[in-house]
């Protein structure tokens, strides 16, 4: 999802009420901006452990019942009487509340989450029927998806029964970055220490679960050619102890940097070789874009549903052995200085940017439309 607070003030500014809903650890509402209501709503957390959702049995549909009923009047209760254009919600909560709580002429405005388990299990027919059969009938009704990762929509239209007319997808908008010269490059490395003609390897994510921090753990494992390489690290997480210890455990090169502005991370993605992304949620992350805008190659986990073309453009592979073997590959090619392979990566990304890649005022012009057509007459 692009990002949330910028999301809601450039909505807060063209005169839009909005809601904000997620589950938390205790219930809570603050006003932002001009008229934006941010609530989050206390869950049991043995309801948010998802690798429990594996399986299709009473926990499920207890779990079903309660964010149908009891998250809802809880969301009723705090909120009271406020009325939004906007409504959104964290992961997959909304849908399972749409048609419960906003009974009423406007129409609900979703961001759908998904999680890998999610639509391998849904692919597969099998996973949360009791949900699955009420989700179409409440957004068919009620209200329109806004998905962004390339791999929500066509998933939940094809395995949900939500008409396709009720789903806009929208990439993530990236803006341009500064161009960094040869001499800026150098300077940068040269303050981390890094050494000029040792190829440079960049993870820049939250370091936690959901951004594949076992993957990457994994990956470093496997990889035997890693101690030809730096690892530069940035980030910060619940699993930075963990990855740290092992990066330290194994004496990998690395550097590691827990902050850097946003506007800032374009410099290390210009001195990266190459951009490693293990995000479990989907393969089309906005650090994914970002490295992809500032040119540099990049090495995924594929997550999603119906990103093959992803294919075309860069390293994008299922498991991370085949990860492995291509960084492995790619290591080779940076050695022996293979000009014509390396450009010929590049020009792919540049291909990308021109297909796909829009500015962060162009994609959130669409959206603004798809939601303005949506809200006439109501």
């Amino acid at each position: 999802m692009p990002s949330v607070m910028k999301t809601l003030k450039y909505y807060d500014d063209r005169g839009f009420s909005q809601l904000y809903i997620y589950p938390s650890d205790k219930n809570s509402v603050n006003k932002i901006f001009n008229s934006c209501e941010i609530v989050s709503i206390k869950v049991p957390q043995i309801f948010l452990k998802q690798k429990i959702l594996k399986s299709y049995h009473l926990f499920n549909k207890s779990r079903f019942l309660y964010f149908s009923f009891i998250y809802t009047f809880k969301i009723k209760r705090i909120v009271k009487n406020f009325n939004p254009n906007l409504i959104y919600a964290h992961l997959q909560y909304m849908p399972l509340t749409a048609y419960f709580l906003f009974q009423r002429k406007k129409p609900i405005f979703v961001r759908y989450y998904g999680l890998v388990d999610t639509y391998k299990y849904i692919a597969n027919g099998g996973f949360y029927r009791f949900e699955e059969n009420l989700i179409p009938f409440r957004m068919n009704f009620s209200g329109y998806i806004l998905v962004n990762d390339g791999t929500a929509g066509d998933l939940v239209a094809l395995k949900r029964g939500v008409k396709k007319e009720k789903i806009l997808f929208l990439m993530n908008g990236v803006d341009d970055y500064p161009i960094l010269t040869e001499k800026e490059k150098g300077d940068l490395k040269n303050s981390l220490n890094i050494r000029k003609d040792k190829p440079l390897f960049l993870f820049l994510n939250r370091i936690t679960k959901l951004k594949g921090i076992t993957f990457f753990i994994d990956f470093l494992k496997n990889f035997k050619e890693r101690d030809n390489v730096t690892f530069l690290v940035i980030g910060d997480g619940e699993e930075r102890e963990v990855l740290l210890e092992f990066l330290n455990s194994k004496k990998i090169d690395y550097r590691y940097i827990r902050y850097v502005p946003q506007g800032q991370t374009y410099r290390y993605y210009q001195i990266s070789d190459l951009f490693l992304s293990f995000n479990i949620l989907s393969s089309l992350n906005n650090p994914v874009l970002e490295s992809i805008k500032n040119n540099t190659p990049v090495l995924s986990l594929k997550r999603g549903f119906n990103i093959d073309f992803l294919n075309d453009y860069i390293f994008c592979y299922d498991d991370v052995e085949k990860m492995v073997e291509v960084a492995k590959n790619y290591l080779h090619l940076l050695k022996n200085n293979d000009e014509k392979e390396l450009i010929l990566i590049k020009e792919r990304l540049k291909e990308f940017k021109k297909n796909y890649i829009k500015s962060w005022d162009e994609r959130m012009e669409k959206e603004l439309y798809f939601i303005k057509e949506r809200l006439k007459n109501v």
